[in-house]
């Protein structure tokens, strides 16, 4: 399991081989993998395979939950942090629309950044290797690397993708998401992740084949200035390759679909199709031409459309709360009336009742 020299300052894991457990990272050097991908689609179990390798996991993991049984292996405070940040904004984790972090002043954003490097300090201690995950960070991707960067840690960056209709699915079940919005979601934070990364990100993998060959997967990892040239991960072989076996498993995809869904879909035929294909183009090769101009082209196209998009978005929205609040004033209306009938007709079989009483105790009086 040794990372063999993959050229000046990289490295490339190698599962068959490598009995050292010494850590790869260089002397006095702390390094941090980050893994970065859209929601639902393998950044966590991605993690833990990192982690199971020897990376170091956060103190405070966020806790699992029926739609990841396996783990988040994600810091809940770093989450929680980065949704203030997103909030701060006007963002949140479920917004497609592309993040304008000039909006922050100069200081504000030294701010952010000290705050994440001491969350990283608090989370990972003095570990000379760690793994960060969480989705959110692809939004913000430049400032969280500047963040480890002035904290004196090296980022190396992995990203990890899904099929988009297998995303979709899974957050319309999680959240109800609809597939419009899922896939108008997977593509900003695949667009977010490349831009960040390009000319400098460890790998590109995908969900579907670390599931079916991670050894196979994770040999396309290249780790660069924070390796050595000949290094091995922290844990032996024997047991993280077992530990590793027993962990994924094609159970862990609830949602299976295939690339041709892709192009045959009327959601994704179009940019999300392009970019999907494009991805599978840098996994082949690091910097192909034609991926990344199919990368600038549909970033620009998106960027000029989520105007539109986001506007009839919200005129649309706007028109089903009004039309919501005009049912529920219906409905408010009636269960008024209903009330006052009820009332009425209460009082009315009262005053009968009363009356007969009467009219019995009369019938029945005792002279």
């Amino acid at each position: 399991m040794a990372i063999a020299a993959a050229g000046a300052g990289e490295a490339t894991t190698d599962f068959d081989g490598g009995q050292s457990s010494h850590p790869g990272t260089v002397a006095g050097q702390r390094t941090c993998i980050v893994v970065l991908g859209m929601h639902r689609s393998g950044t966590s179990a991605l993690t833990r395979v990192l982690s199971i390798l020897g990376a170091a996991l956060p103190r405070h993991l966020m806790s699992p939950g029926p739609d990841n049984e396996t783990g988040h292996w994600e810091s809940q405070k770093l989450v929680d942090f980065h949704d203030e940040v997103l909030s701060e904004l006007d963002s949140a984790w479920h917004d497609w629309a592309a993040l304008d972090v000039s909006k922050l002043t100069v200081q504000r954003r030294e701010q952010i950044k000290t705050r994440m490097a001491e969350i990283i300090n608090d989370e990972y201690g003095s570990a000379s290797l760690m793994v960060v995950k969480d989705p959110r960070i692809c939004r913000f991707a430049p400032l969280f690397l500047e963040a480890l960067t002035d904290a004196g840690i090296i980022p190396e960056c992995v990203l990890v993708f899904r099929n988009p209709l297998e995303v979709a699915q899974s957050l319309a079940c999680r959240d109800g998401m609809p597939p419009a919005e899922a896939s108008l979601l997977w593509l900003r934070h695949v667009l977010d992740a490349e831009a960040a990364t390009r000319g400098n990100r460890g790998a590109v993998l995908f969900y579907s084949d670390l599931l079916k060959d991670w050894r196979g997967e994770l040999r396309h990892v290249r780790l660069g200035a924070g390796f050595k040239r000949g290094c091995v991960w922290p844990n032996s072989p024997p047991d993280a390759v077992e530990q590793i076996d027993g962990f994924l498993n094609s159970a862990l995809r609830h949602h299976a679909l295939s690339e041709a869904d892709i192009i045959s879909d009327p959601v994704t035929s179009g940019w999300i199709a392009d970019i999907h294909d494009a991805l599978r183009q840098l996994r082949r090769n690091p910097a192909p031409s034609e991926a990344l101009a199919t990368f600038d082209r549909v970033r620009c196209e998106f960027d000029r459309a989520t105007p539109v998009i986001d506007r009839m978005q919200r005129d649309m929205r706007a028109r089903l709360e009004a039309q919501l609040n005009a049912v529920t004033q219906q409905v408010d209306d009636l269960r008024r009336q209903l009330s006052s009938v009820s009332h009425n007709r209460w009082q009315r079989r009262m005053a009968r009742l009363r009356r007969a009483c009467t009219a019995l105790f009369k019938q029945n009086a005792i002279p």
